[in-house]
């Protein structure tokens, strides 16, 4: 299995001359059998970014001038290699990567319409609610009606996980009626519908129309009158003896 070294420029911003400045220079091993999901992964552990929440986008021009041409399955990253293979010089045709945080269901969605064609996922029917899900060389079980699988990141993040989608897909059903409600625009407006009313600023002179150290005073302690009435530890030569107060 060969591997061929490719040139990565990150972090950058196209301008409106289709040029990709303000860059930084890695590079990385890619093996020729690897997909654009763990070309994706790869990418996003070099540069330490939490994957679950941006969303990536790799262009990359012929020459310098041209319209970049995007890279997302693939197919166009066979067609990419296809164009290496040409090219000797590995400095020629840099991977442009442009990473983007976007909150999580929107990935969810997204991972929805692309169909997850590269998933290996194979579903099996156990009940009208709990389906089999083989992932790759791992099973999970999904219950639908209560929302959980196996993985845990179903009923953690309240939000379908890859082998809930999995399901969903073969039964056409929509991601949405799946999650919480807490993520409906509905619920965050109904939050804040109502009027809430400032907290006066406790620092502020007219705060208080008293001396704080006046309204707030300790417990006064009382003492009795007399010999307190406590015990004293006997020691181990004066237990026989009927002196036991002092």
């Amino acid at each position: 299995m060969s591997n061929e070294l490719l040139l990565v420029h990150y972090n950058g911003n196209w301008t409106t001359e289709i040029k990709y400045e303000g860059y930084e220079v890695c590079g990385i091993h890619h093996k020729e059998t690897e997909t654009f999901d763990e070309l994706a992964e790869g990418l996003k552990k070099m540069v330490n970014i939490n994957s679950s929440r941006t969303r990536l986008e790799i262009r990359y021009q012929i020459r310098e001038g041209y319209k970049p041409i995007t890279v997302n399955n693939d197919m166009s990253l066979k067609f990419l290699k296809e164009l290496k293979k040409v090219e000797n010089d590995y400095t020629k045709i840099p991977l442009c990567v442009t990473f983007e945080a976007v909150e999580r269901h929107e990935l969810i969605l997204e991972n929805f319409a692309r169909g997850n064609e590269n998933l290996p996922i194979e579903v099996h029917q156990a009940s009208d609610d709990i389906y089999r899900v083989k992932f790759g060389t791992q099973i999970f079980i999904v219950d639908m009606k209560k929302m959980t699988c196996t993985c845990n990141r179903f009923q953690m993040d309240e939000l379908p996980c890859a082998h809930a989608l999995g399901i969903m897909r073969g039964k056409h059903e929509e991601p949405e009626d799946y999650c919480s409600r807490y993520y409906y625009t509905s619920t965050l407006l109904a939050t804040y519908n109502s009027t809430v009313f400032p907290v006066a600023y406790e620092m502020r002179k007219d705060g208080f129309s008293a001396n704080i150290e006046d309204l707030i005073k300790p417990h006064e302690e009382i003492t009795l009158t007399g010999r307190r009435k406590k015990k004293r530890f006997i020691s181990a030569w004066e237990k026989g003896s009927k002196r036991m107060r002092v």
